[in-house]
Formats: C-alpha cells, structure tokens, sequence
C-alpha cells in the first residue's frame, strides 16, 4: 500500500495542471467567441449595473486585498470599474486594463462622475504584449475573476512579471454564478468552468507558496415576472433556440415561487469566489 506523502506525491505533481485547466476551457458551456470582446461590450451595461447595485463582491474583494496608499496597482481585466472604482480612493494609482472598449467607457464616465483622477483607463488584452503598450511594473497586479486566458502557466508568469510586491487573483468556485438546473431545464448538459483549484495547484508546482481566501455571496434570484426571468437567464445560455426558450419558460412556471411582490427560485446555493494571492518571487518560476 502506498504512503499517503506518495499518493499526494502521484496526484498533485503528476497531474497537467495547465492541460487540465485548458481542457476545462475548451469544455465550458459558454462558447469561446461568447467570450470575446463583442460579448462584453454588448453585455457590459448589464454587467455594471449589476456590479453596482446587488453585488457585496467588491467590498470583500477589497477587505482581503488591505490595501496600501502608496500602491501603483495594474487592474487586468477592470471591466467597468468593479475594483478599481472602489479601490482608488485608498492607493496612489490604477491602470485599468480591459479589452472590452464598452467596459472602459463606463469605467470613464464613473470615473467623471465620481471625480476620480487617479485611474488610467487602458484598452488591452491578456495576449497583447503589454511592455510595448508601456504598461511597466506596478506595485501589485490584480486580476479580478478575469483569468479568461487558455495558458494558465504564461499567464501566472506574465502577472509576476509585471508585480513588484504581489499578484491577487480570483476565480469560481464551482459552478459559481451560474444555475445548473437552469441550464439543465433548457436541455443542455452543464459543462463547468475550471475552477480555483486549478490555479491553486499548478501555484503549488511553480514552487509559489499561495495564500487562499474566499469571498461568500449568498443568491437571490429574484424576477418580475416568466419572462424576466427568461431575459435574466440569456447570460447563461447564449444563442437559445425556440424550444430551448420554451422549455426554459416551462421550467419557471413550474418552479418559480411567489414572494414579496416578486418571483423567486428557491434552494439556489450561494457563491463563492476564490480570491489567492502570493509574493512575486525573485526569480521567473517554473514547474518543478
């Protein structure tokens, strides 16, 4: 019988954590293209104000990161602002990198209208070559539920290097925000996400010795009426077909409950981000 120091040996180390991480990628429910910048840009409204009137995300996001005034940080990924609106008030500088131009200019007029000055909208891309858009090393790097990438390895090495002092990510746990019944009801099979524990191990063998902590979002869908709740699903399933939409529609008038004033869909269990950080070690890492 093997040890469990050998099982743990066998099963941590061995595995591809990068192939696992891209195989998930290529498997995910929501279709690549969906992922692009068309689809934020056309998302992006939604998205915002979302962010700003149901999420807590943000506050905890920022309890965890504790902030330094004296910090240039490198949002990437800022998308209208979730973090670093938030955050600007508390560190000396911000550049806030999305490759969504829609994002960015929500992020502008928030940033206007709140009077904030300390933040660089910057449109770019993980796979853009950063240095010759002069972006340079800031303080700390965040990448805030935006690790959309498909070389999780080049991406954890790219953050270092543009990290002074350390690198937060965050990353779903589980099926995250998304319903799977929901996706089930219109008669498509869940394909999930690749989750935190994928970052988490593949940290582990580029020998970076990772902090872990989670952010806890207790969920409330709550809907006017079978159609809203149809328009609200659309994120989770795009390109629905007629029957998909009708079947989805059956799903609710069965299952929605009234409450409130409102239609709500019980028992949908919470969601939790992953949030890691590490310091940026002093040489490049690589698998061990």
């Amino acid at each position: 019988m093997k040890r469990f120091s050998e099982v743990l040996e066998m099963d941590i180390k061995q595995i591809d954590w990068n192939l696992a991480w891209q195989t998930a990628q290529r498997q995910r429910h929501l279709n690549r293209k969906a992922k692009g910048a068309v689809y934020w840009n056309r998302r992006a409204r939604d998205f915002s104000d979302h962010q700003a009137h149901k999420s807590d995300y943000p506050h905890q996001f920022i309890r965890i990161l504790n902030p330094e005034p004296g910090w240039r940080v490198l949002d990437v990924g800022c998308g209208s602002g979730t973090i670093a609106i938030p955050l600007a008030n508390r560190v000396a500088s911000i550049t806030a990198m999305d490759f969504s131009e829609s994002m960015l200019s929500i992020l502008r007029q928030e940033c206007a209208a709140k009077k904030i000055g300390n933040v660089k909208p910057l449109l770019a891309a993980w796979e853009d070559d950063w240095e010759s858009l002069g972006i340079g090393v800031h303080d700390v790097v965040i990448a805030s539920r935006s690790v959309n990438v498909e070389d999780l390895k080049s991406a954890v090495i790219k953050l270092n290097r543009f990290a002074r002092q350390r690198v937060y990510v965050s990353a779903v746990v589980g099926d995250g925000p998304a319903v799977r019944r929901i996706i089930n009801a219109a008669g498509r099979d869940y394909q999930p996400s690749p989750d935190y524990i994928c970052i988490l191990n593949l940290l582990y063998q580029m020998g970076i010795y990772a902090n872990l902590s989670f952010t806890f979002h207790p969920l409330n869908r709550t809907y006017a009426d079978y159609e809203d709740a149809l328009n609200k699903s659309q994120w989770m399933l795009d390109d629905m077909t007629p029957h998909e939409e009708e079947r989805l529609r059956n799903f609710f008038q069965d299952h929605l409950v009234r409450q409130n004033g409102s239609w709500v869909l019980p028992d949908v269990p919470p969601v939790r981000w992953a949030v890691i950080w590490w310091n940026v070690p002093d040489e490049d890492p690589s698998i061990t």
